[in-house]
Protein backbone atom coordinates (compact mmCIF):
# COMPACT_ATOMS: atom_id res chain seq x y z
CA UNK A 1 0.00 0.00 0.00
CA UNK A 2 2.84 2.42 0.79
CA UNK A 3 4.40 1.88 -2.62
CA UNK A 4 1.11 2.72 -4.32
CA UNK A 5 0.95 6.13 -2.62
CA UNK A 6 4.61 7.01 -3.06
CA UNK A 7 4.50 7.61 -6.82
CA UNK A 8 1.84 10.36 -6.78
CA UNK A 9 3.69 12.26 -4.05
CA UNK A 10 6.92 12.07 -6.03
CA UNK A 11 5.08 13.32 -9.11
CA UNK A 12 3.61 16.29 -7.23
CA UNK A 13 7.00 17.13 -5.83
CA UNK A 14 8.43 17.11 -9.32
CA UNK A 15 5.68 19.39 -10.59
CA UNK A 16 6.17 21.85 -7.75
CA UNK A 17 9.83 21.88 -8.52
CA UNK A 18 9.02 23.67 -11.77
CA UNK A 19 7.89 26.76 -9.85
CA UNK A 20 10.75 29.23 -9.80
CA UNK A 21 11.87 30.34 -6.36
CA UNK A 22 12.58 34.04 -5.71
CA UNK A 23 15.98 35.00 -7.14
CA UNK A 24 18.36 36.98 -4.93
CA UNK A 25 20.15 39.72 -6.88
CA UNK A 26 23.93 39.50 -7.10
CA UNK A 27 25.63 42.58 -5.67
CA UNK A 28 28.19 44.04 -8.07
CA UNK A 29 30.53 47.02 -7.83
CA UNK A 30 30.25 48.18 -11.43
CA UNK A 31 27.36 48.37 -13.86
CA UNK A 32 27.22 45.33 -16.18
CA UNK A 33 27.95 45.93 -19.85
CA UNK A 34 28.20 43.99 -23.07
CA UNK A 35 26.26 40.83 -23.77
CA UNK A 36 24.30 39.09 -21.03
CA UNK A 37 22.42 35.82 -20.63
CA UNK A 38 18.65 35.89 -20.21
CA UNK A 39 17.49 33.99 -17.16
CA UNK A 40 20.61 34.78 -15.19
CA UNK A 41 20.21 36.27 -11.70
CA UNK A 42 19.73 40.06 -11.77
CA UNK A 43 22.67 42.19 -10.70
CA UNK A 44 22.23 44.89 -8.08
CA UNK A 45 24.52 47.92 -8.25
CA UNK A 46 24.15 49.69 -4.93
CA UNK A 47 26.57 52.57 -5.51
CA UNK A 48 25.25 56.08 -5.93
CA UNK A 49 24.97 57.78 -9.29
CA UNK A 50 22.95 57.56 -12.47
CA UNK A 51 23.84 53.93 -13.15
CA UNK A 52 22.73 52.41 -9.88
CA UNK A 53 19.77 50.05 -9.91
CA UNK A 54 18.75 46.44 -10.48
CA UNK A 55 19.98 45.09 -13.80
CA UNK A 56 18.31 42.29 -15.75
CA UNK A 57 19.04 40.94 -19.21
CA UNK A 58 17.03 42.64 -21.96
CA UNK A 59 15.50 41.00 -25.00
CA UNK A 60 18.52 41.88 -27.15
CA UNK A 61 21.00 40.39 -24.70
CA UNK A 62 21.84 43.81 -23.28
CA UNK A 63 21.80 44.64 -19.55
CA UNK A 64 18.66 46.61 -18.78
CA UNK A 65 17.61 48.39 -15.61
CA UNK A 66 14.05 47.72 -14.42
CA UNK A 67 12.10 50.87 -15.05
CA UNK A 68 13.74 51.81 -18.34
CA UNK A 69 11.88 52.23 -21.58
CA UNK A 70 13.08 52.82 -25.11
CA UNK A 71 11.07 56.02 -25.53
CA UNK A 72 11.84 59.57 -24.43
CA UNK A 73 10.25 60.92 -21.30
CA UNK A 74 10.90 57.85 -19.18
CA UNK A 75 14.60 57.10 -19.57
CA UNK A 76 16.47 55.24 -22.28
CA UNK A 77 18.27 51.93 -22.50
CA UNK A 78 21.52 53.67 -21.60
CA UNK A 79 20.15 56.22 -19.12
CA UNK A 80 18.16 54.58 -16.34
CA UNK A 81 15.38 56.37 -14.50
CA UNK A 82 16.40 57.73 -11.09
CA UNK A 83 14.15 59.06 -8.39
CA UNK A 84 14.48 61.77 -5.81
CA UNK A 85 12.82 61.61 -2.39
CA UNK A 86 11.51 65.15 -2.89
CA UNK A 87 11.54 67.52 -5.80
CA UNK A 88 13.15 66.35 -9.00
CA UNK A 89 11.89 66.68 -12.53
CA UNK A 90 8.24 66.21 -13.29
CA UNK A 91 7.03 62.82 -14.53
CA UNK A 92 7.68 62.56 -18.25
CA UNK A 93 11.03 64.37 -18.18
CA UNK A 94 13.87 62.68 -20.05
CA UNK A 95 16.20 60.87 -17.66
CA UNK A 96 19.71 61.77 -18.83
CA UNK A 97 22.30 60.86 -16.29
CA UNK A 98 21.55 62.30 -12.88
CA UNK A 99 18.28 64.03 -13.74
CA UNK A 100 15.73 62.96 -11.14
CA UNK A 101 12.22 61.96 -12.18
CA UNK A 102 9.52 62.09 -9.50
CA UNK A 103 7.78 58.74 -9.15
CA UNK A 104 4.10 58.77 -10.04
CA UNK A 105 1.32 56.19 -10.57
CA UNK A 106 2.66 55.13 -13.97
CA UNK A 107 6.35 55.04 -13.01
CA UNK A 108 5.39 52.86 -10.04
CA UNK A 109 4.55 50.16 -12.57
CA UNK A 110 8.02 50.58 -14.04
CA UNK A 111 9.78 50.25 -10.69
CA UNK A 112 8.31 46.80 -10.02
CA UNK A 113 9.62 45.58 -13.34
CA UNK A 114 6.45 45.42 -15.45
CA UNK A 115 7.04 45.48 -19.22
CA UNK A 116 6.75 49.20 -19.91
CA UNK A 117 5.90 48.89 -23.57
CA UNK A 118 2.91 46.65 -22.76
CA UNK A 119 1.82 49.05 -20.02
CA UNK A 120 1.99 51.97 -22.46
CA UNK A 121 -0.22 50.14 -24.98
CA UNK A 122 -2.74 49.19 -22.30
CA UNK A 123 -2.92 52.70 -20.93
CA UNK A 124 -3.59 54.01 -24.43
CA UNK A 125 -6.50 51.59 -24.85
CA UNK A 126 -7.85 52.28 -21.36
CA UNK A 127 -7.91 56.01 -22.09
CA UNK A 128 -10.64 55.31 -24.66
CA UNK A 129 -12.97 54.37 -21.78
CA UNK A 130 -14.14 57.78 -20.64
CA UNK A 131 -17.20 59.36 -19.10
CA UNK A 132 -18.55 59.87 -22.62
CA UNK A 133 -19.12 56.14 -23.15
CA UNK A 134 -22.63 55.49 -24.46
CA UNK A 135 -25.09 52.98 -23.05
CA UNK A 136 -28.41 51.64 -24.34
CA UNK A 137 -31.60 50.49 -22.63
CA UNK A 138 -33.93 48.50 -24.89
CA UNK A 139 -37.66 48.87 -24.18
CA UNK A 140 -39.97 45.83 -24.64
CA UNK A 141 -42.10 46.99 -27.55
CA UNK A 142 -43.50 43.65 -28.61
CA UNK A 143 -43.27 39.87 -28.60
CA UNK A 144 -45.19 37.23 -30.51
CA UNK A 145 -46.19 33.80 -29.17
CA UNK A 146 -47.46 31.83 -32.12
CA UNK A 147 -49.97 34.27 -33.61
CA UNK A 148 -50.67 36.08 -30.35
CA UNK A 149 -48.96 39.44 -29.92
CA UNK A 150 -48.13 41.11 -26.60
CA UNK A 151 -46.16 44.11 -25.37
CA UNK A 152 -44.16 45.04 -22.29
CA UNK A 153 -45.67 48.54 -22.34
CA UNK A 154 -48.73 49.56 -20.35
CA UNK A 155 -51.62 50.53 -22.65
CA UNK A 156 -54.61 52.77 -21.87
CA UNK A 157 -58.18 51.64 -22.45
CA UNK A 158 -58.67 54.29 -25.15
CA UNK A 159 -56.44 55.55 -27.95
CA UNK A 160 -53.87 52.80 -27.51
CA UNK A 161 -51.70 51.34 -30.25
CA UNK A 162 -52.59 47.83 -31.35
CA UNK A 163 -50.31 44.86 -30.76
CA UNK A 164 -49.54 42.83 -33.86
CA UNK A 165 -47.42 39.85 -34.94
CA UNK A 166 -45.07 39.99 -37.90
CA UNK A 167 -44.58 36.42 -39.11
CA UNK A 168 -42.08 36.17 -41.92
CA UNK A 169 -40.43 33.25 -43.63
CA UNK A 170 -37.55 33.51 -41.15
CA UNK A 171 -38.30 35.89 -38.27
CA UNK A 172 -41.22 36.31 -35.87
CA UNK A 173 -41.63 39.46 -33.80
CA UNK A 174 -44.21 41.66 -32.18
CA UNK A 175 -44.91 45.33 -32.89
CA UNK A 176 -47.11 48.22 -31.78
CA UNK A 177 -49.21 49.88 -34.52
CA UNK A 178 -49.90 53.61 -34.04
CA UNK A 179 -52.74 54.79 -36.35
CA UNK A 180 -53.53 58.17 -37.86
CA UNK A 181 -56.48 60.20 -36.55
CA UNK A 182 -55.83 60.54 -32.81
CA UNK A 183 -52.94 60.65 -30.36
CA UNK A 184 -52.12 57.09 -29.32
CA UNK A 185 -49.91 56.37 -26.32
CA UNK A 186 -48.00 53.58 -24.61
CA UNK A 187 -46.24 53.83 -21.26
CA UNK A 188 -43.28 52.14 -19.64
CA UNK A 189 -41.45 52.56 -16.36
CA UNK A 190 -38.05 51.50 -15.05
CA UNK A 191 -35.71 52.55 -12.27
CA UNK A 192 -33.14 55.09 -13.42
CA UNK A 193 -30.01 53.01 -14.09
CA UNK A 194 -27.22 53.56 -11.56
CA UNK A 195 -24.76 54.35 -14.35
CA UNK A 196 -26.96 56.95 -16.10
CA UNK A 197 -25.50 60.46 -16.05
CA UNK A 198 -28.52 62.73 -15.55
CA UNK A 199 -26.44 65.79 -16.54
CA UNK A 200 -25.93 64.45 -20.09
CA UNK A 201 -28.43 64.17 -22.96
CA UNK A 202 -30.72 61.16 -23.29
CA UNK A 203 -31.98 60.16 -26.75
CA UNK A 204 -34.73 57.81 -27.88
CA UNK A 205 -34.01 55.66 -30.94
CA UNK A 206 -37.08 54.26 -32.75
CA UNK A 207 -37.23 51.57 -35.44
CA UNK A 208 -40.48 51.55 -37.36
CA UNK A 209 -42.04 50.91 -40.77
CA UNK A 210 -45.20 51.75 -42.71
CA UNK A 211 -47.18 50.69 -45.75
CA UNK A 212 -47.46 54.34 -46.74
CA UNK A 213 -44.49 56.03 -48.43
CA UNK A 214 -45.63 59.67 -48.12
CA UNK A 215 -46.56 62.11 -45.37
CA UNK A 216 -45.04 62.72 -41.96
CA UNK A 217 -45.18 61.04 -38.56
CA UNK A 218 -44.69 62.93 -35.31
CA UNK A 219 -43.26 60.75 -32.55
CA UNK A 220 -43.17 62.10 -29.01
CA UNK A 221 -41.85 61.09 -25.60
CA UNK A 222 -42.57 62.48 -22.13
CA UNK A 223 -40.78 61.58 -18.89
CA UNK A 224 -41.63 61.74 -15.21
CA UNK A 225 -39.38 60.83 -12.27
CA UNK A 226 -40.66 59.70 -8.89
CA UNK A 227 -38.19 59.53 -6.01
CA UNK A 228 -38.39 57.18 -3.04
CA UNK A 229 -40.96 58.38 -0.45
CA UNK A 230 -42.73 60.50 -3.10
CA UNK A 231 -46.23 59.89 -4.42
CA UNK A 232 -46.82 58.32 -7.82
CA UNK A 233 -48.67 60.00 -10.68
CA UNK A 234 -46.57 63.15 -11.02
CA UNK A 235 -46.89 65.60 -13.89
CA UNK A 236 -45.23 64.78 -17.19
CA UNK A 237 -42.23 66.77 -18.35
CA UNK A 238 -42.49 68.78 -21.56
CA UNK A 239 -42.70 66.47 -24.56
CA UNK A 240 -39.72 65.92 -26.84
CA UNK A 241 -40.67 65.19 -30.44
CA UNK A 242 -39.34 64.27 -33.87
CA UNK A 243 -41.13 64.78 -37.20
CA UNK A 244 -40.06 62.10 -39.67
CA UNK A 245 -41.08 60.50 -42.95
CA UNK A 246 -41.42 56.85 -43.98
CA UNK A 247 -39.12 55.21 -46.48
CA UNK A 248 -39.86 55.48 -50.18
CA UNK A 249 -40.50 51.76 -50.38
CA UNK A 250 -43.41 50.09 -48.60
CA UNK A 251 -42.54 48.45 -45.24
CA UNK A 252 -38.85 49.30 -45.30
CA UNK A 253 -37.40 50.04 -41.84
CA UNK A 254 -37.00 53.65 -40.79
CA UNK A 255 -34.74 54.80 -37.96
CA UNK A 256 -35.81 57.95 -36.11
CA UNK A 257 -34.17 59.66 -33.15
CA UNK A 258 -35.73 61.97 -30.57
CA UNK A 259 -32.68 63.85 -29.31
CA UNK A 260 -32.30 65.55 -25.95
CA UNK A 261 -35.30 64.04 -24.16
CA UNK A 262 -36.52 66.40 -21.41
CA UNK A 263 -35.70 64.78 -18.06
CA UNK A 264 -36.29 67.30 -15.30
CA UNK A 265 -36.18 65.51 -11.95
CA UNK A 266 -33.85 62.76 -13.16
CA UNK A 267 -31.98 61.18 -10.25
CA UNK A 268 -30.21 57.88 -9.75
CA UNK A 269 -32.54 55.34 -8.15
CA UNK A 270 -35.73 57.23 -8.98
CA UNK A 271 -38.52 55.54 -10.92
CA UNK A 272 -38.56 56.78 -14.51
CA UNK A 273 -41.91 56.82 -16.34
CA UNK A 274 -42.04 57.11 -20.13
CA UNK A 275 -45.04 58.14 -22.23
CA UNK A 276 -44.40 57.28 -25.88
CA UNK A 277 -46.90 58.47 -28.46
CA UNK A 278 -47.72 59.21 -32.09
CA UNK A 279 -49.46 62.55 -32.43
CA UNK A 280 -51.73 61.33 -35.24
CA UNK A 281 -53.26 64.77 -35.95
CA UNK A 282 -52.26 68.18 -37.27
CA UNK A 283 -48.88 68.03 -38.99
CA UNK A 284 -48.85 64.24 -38.55
CA UNK A 285 -50.21 63.32 -41.97
CA UNK A 286 -49.01 59.84 -42.91
CA UNK A 287 -51.99 57.65 -43.74
CA UNK A 288 -52.15 54.28 -42.04
CA UNK A 289 -50.23 52.78 -39.14
CA UNK A 290 -46.74 53.63 -38.00
CA UNK A 291 -45.59 50.15 -37.02
CA UNK A 292 -43.12 50.41 -34.13
CA UNK A 293 -40.68 47.50 -33.87
CA UNK A 294 -38.20 48.72 -31.25
CA UNK A 295 -37.45 51.63 -28.93
CA UNK A 296 -34.08 52.19 -27.26
CA UNK A 297 -32.99 54.80 -24.75
CA UNK A 298 -29.45 55.99 -25.34
CA UNK A 299 -27.61 57.67 -22.48
CA UNK A 300 -24.17 58.62 -21.24
CA UNK A 301 -22.58 56.36 -18.69
CA UNK A 302 -21.50 57.87 -15.38
CA UNK A 303 -18.34 56.41 -13.74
Amino acid sequence: MKARYLIPFLFIGSALGQISAPVTPINVTTAPSGACVQGAPPQQLATSGATNGLYTCGGGGTPLVWGQTSSSGGGTLTNPITFAATGGAAPGSTANGSTAVTAGPVTFGLVIGINTEAWSANLDSWSAITTSSKQALALPVGVCQGTTAATGFSLPSNNAPLTNCIIGSNVILGELNFPLGAETTAQYHVQVPYNLDCTQPVNLLLKWRAVSITGSVIWGIQTEFTATAALLDGAWNTASTATVSPQGTTLQLTTSTISGVTKTGCAIGSEMFLNLYRLGTGSDTMVGDAELLSATLQYTRSY
